[in-house]
């Protein structure tokens, strides 16, 4: 179980540090400043993550189900492995071209998402003022990252099925480790230890250097995968 267990939260860390959620978050949070509801930030803020985490959970278990009854089922020791490999590369190679393709939007006004979705998005946060409007926020949000950021996700999806993990209480701690950081966010903005520029600015600065620990992480678990097979 220890390896197990080390491998999982390797991949809940590569994904926590995905640009998506934080950048959707921090914009969020900006919105709220700007329209003054400040007062609202741990409120809406709770709310994003907790439609994040649910939507996250479910879908998860709706993977889980159908990766063990499909046809990949034999093969998911290869396939985990060679997601991890893939992840780790991408990561690494992002981190060299300073730049990550994938991500929901990169400020408040530019959003690297469909022309129509883009519109929908930018209505729903200027209007977000109750918890449910956060959480279905949170929910979609999931929707429109995962085929984009769900790699790590999908390994450990994917491993904890070949290794036959307990499922229900894997998943938990996945997906708290993976938005743990989002909470820490929050509190840091409404307790003052931090504000929304200063927030920005981190993420400017070190979220791809993040990707890039989290990607190495990937790598060494991919070729470990890998390797495991012809022993």
């Amino acid at each position: 179980m220890g390896i197990s267990l080390i491998t999982i939260t390797a991949a809940a860390l590569a994904d926590s540090v995905n640009p998506c959620g934080i950048a959707a978050l921090v914009i969020l949070l900006l919105t709220l400043l700007k329209t003054g509801r400040s007062r609202k930030i741990i409120f809406i803020g709770l709310a994003y993550v907790a439609g994040l985490f649910v939507a996250y959970f479910l879908f998860g278990l709706g993977i889980f189900q159908f990766l063990k009854i499909s046809f990949l089922a034999p093969f998911l020791h290869w396939i985990i492995g060679l997601i991890a490999l893939y992840i780790g590369i991408k990561y690494v190679y992002d981190f060299f071209r300073k730049n990550s393709e994938c991500v929901v939007c990169e400020t408040e006004t530019s959003f690297k998402i469909p022309s129509f979705l883009r519109s929908i998005y930018k209505k729903l946060l200027k209007n977000i003022t109750t918890f449910w409007g956060a959480f279905i926020l949170g929910a979609l949000i999931v929707l429109i990252e995962i085929p984009c950021t769900g790699g790590p996700y999908f390994f450990a999806l994917g491993y904890i099925a070949e290794q036959k993990l307990l499922l229900i209480p894997i998943l938990l701690f996945y997906n708290i480790i993976t938005f743990l950081p989002l909470v820490l966010l929050i509190l840091l903005i409404y307790f003052g230890f931090t504000n929304i520029e200063k927030a920005r600015e981190w993420r400017a600065k070190n979220l791809i250097r993040l990707q890039l620990i989290a990607g190495i992480f990937m790598i060494l678990i991919g070729i470990y995968m890998i390797l495991s097979n012809f022993y």
